[in-house]
């Protein structure tokens, strides 16, 4: 064998070896992640689905993580609940709030909250008075992306089914539950699923209300949950448009509000769901967003032109309109109920170019939020806090509701559906 063939051979060699390592390193070796999990390298992974495979079967646990929280203030030994704080720390798809006994041996009260989770329809509930949330249902229901509380203990969810593209609409009680294992929750969550098709539900404190649309426009029905089911549908609104929000006002009133939409003309009616009677509220509006209390008595609306926010107040019983200093997408407002001219608003830090409310319904562009209380009796706005200064994050703050004693201001987060609790009071 001459010199040039031996070193040829060797060559050969070392590609060789050089190869079997290359084809072992992507397809067999193991990385470890940040939360200690292993996968196997896969550089084709990302043609076929997720860049990563696991190596073993993994158990998902969906509980809230409250391991990332900031460091809390410690008085006495004792952690302070803060004033502003992330409930949920997971996507939440609905919420609600009620009083309960703190404990089962004493009178003193607490403010409850109980939402439902978008990853598997669980149901958890924390309060006031402690920074955990307690898993109180594990009956699965798998993205479910929009829910409604009855109460505490009737629920209506709003599930994406991804194989036929379908939404269905599961009306559902937390039940005891009899079980006596360590890993089964202190409810079960059992029901029945409602009409298909149904475009809208929207639900007071004992009704829903279901939206269809068809070709010649659009039908609204009421129901009424009862204790082994729901109610028939009564027909109670016929209009020969399809593109509607609504809102209860009231346990017999709904607001019609025409989808809002940049330099669209909008209006919004009542229904008196009892005898079918119907008022026009406002109306032409150009890109009209808007909510009136509860007794009727005050709206506050957008008006948006070429791009510009504009907020008022109108007056319902002698017609007066006033210019609010706070510039807001009225769906980021709440009525206070006790206080019938008390609005709770989060309101941008600023306004970046776009078409609106358009771009912001679509999560185009997202708001830093403040939270600010407006008297419509004195003319008065008062900033309560800046959530970003606060908290460290930028809050979109939408779904606002207050505590059955208004002590407390709730919202989610629209960036990532995170629910949040403000002690106003």
């Amino acid at each position: 064998m001459n010199k040039k063939s031996f070193i040829g051979i060797i060559i050969g060699i070392l590609v060789g070896i050089l190869i079997i390592g290359l084809i072992y390193f992507f397809f067999f070796s193991t990385t470890t992640d940040q939360s200690g999990n292993q996968t196997s390298r896969n550089p084709f992974a990302s043609f076929f689905g997720d860049a990563e495979t696991p190596v073993d079967d993994q158990i998902i646990d969906d509980s809230p993580n409250f391991d990332n929280l900031p460091d809390l203030p410690v008085e006495d030994g004792v952690v302070l609940i803060p004033k502003l704080r992330n409930l949920s720390n997971e996507p939440i798809s609905g919420y609600t709030s009620f009083i309960r006994r703190a404990t089962s041996t004493t009178t003193t009260t607490e403010a409850a909250v109980r939402y439902m989770n978008v990853y598997a329809g669980h149901i958890f509930d924390t309060s006031d008075r402690t920074l955990e949330s307690t898993r109180i249902s594990n009956t699965t229901y798998p993205k479910t992306y929009e829910s409604f509380f009855f109460g505490s203990s009737t629920v209506v969810a709003r599930i994406y089914d991804d194989v036929i593209g379908s939404i269905d609409t599961f009306l559902g009680s937390l039940e005891k539950s009899n079980s006596t294992s360590t890993t089964d929750t202190e409810f079960i969550l059992k029901g029945t699923f409602l009409n298909k098709n149904i475009a809208t539900v929207v639900v007071s404190n004992t009704k829903l209300f279901n939206f269809y649309k068809s070709n010649s426009g659009g039908t609204g029905y009421v129901q009424t949950p009862q204790r082994n089911g729901v109610s028939k549908e009564v027909r109670v609104y016929d209009t020969p448009f399809s593109s509607w929000n609504f809102e209860w006002i009231n346990n017999d009133v709904i607001n019609a509000l025409t989808k809002s939409s940049g330099g669209e003309l909008g209006y919004m009616f009542s229904v008196n769901t009892v005898t079918g009677a119907q008022n026009q509220i406002l109306g032409p509006i150009s890109g009209l967003v808007a909510k009136s209390n509860s007794d009727q008595s005050g709206v506050v609306y957008n008006r948006i032109l070429t791009g510009t926010i504009e907020t008022f107040y109108r007056n319902i019983k002698d017609g007066t309109i006033i210019q609010l200093l706070s510039n807001t997408i009225v769906d980021k407002c709440v009525w206070s109920k006790s206080v019938k001219t008390t609005l709770y608003c989060a309101v941008p830090e600023s306004f970046p170019r776009a078409t609106y409310p358009d771009d912001w319904y679509k999560g185009k562009i997202t708001f830093s939020d403040a939270i600010v209380r407006i008297d419509m009796d004195k003319i008065t706005e008062t900033r309560i806090v800046n959530l970003r200064d606060v908290s460290g994050v930028s809050i979109d703050a939408t779904n606002l509701t207050l505590s059955p004693t208004e002590d407390y201001l709730y919202f989610v987060n629209k960036t990532d559906s995170n629910l949040w609790s403000l002690e106003v009071k």
